[in-house]
């Protein structure tokens, strides 16, 4: 499914999926864009193509969702293991800091292919890379 709101996009095809939840007719997926953020997708099996309930399409229904809202989902829905998988060792967005930095385009292709390979943002690659200094 694809949506924007808000001016930015919401993708399902392009954004990895972290987790999903099933009960009865309503499934919910947790996924992370590449650039970091949660947004979780909605699917209601029993619902019509034709549903127009407030901000749902059809049996489709996409919200973004913050560090804490999406990490709260978690440890709701997910085991313990899922949960410290997923979530153990991430960023509070809250209590992070924005920088600007420039990289050769050699370094820069790296990450970016780390990065499609792991699923991690390039925040996470790099403090990682930090924690081995």
């Amino acid at each position: 499914m694809y949506t924007v709101i808000k001016n930015k996009v919401y993708n399902t095809e392009t954004a990895r999926m972290i987790a999903r939840y099933e009960h009865k007719t309503l499934t919910e997926t947790l996924y992370r864009k590449q650039t970091g953020e949660y947004f979780m997708h909605f699917f209601d099996s029993a619902a019509s193509d034709d549903d127009n309930r407030a901000g749902w399409k059809g049996k489709d229904k996409i919200a973004p969702y913050d560090f804490e809202t999406a990490r709260a989902w978690a440890e709701l829905r997910l085991d313990k293991a899922q949960y410290e998988e997923l979530f153990e060792g991430t960023v509070d967005e809250s209590k992070a800091v924005a920088m600007t930095i420039k990289i050769d385009k050699a370094s820069a292709a790296k990450l970016r292919k780390l990065q499609s390979e792991t699923g991690e943002t390039v925040s996470q690659l790099l403090e990682k890379a930090v924690a081995y200094l």
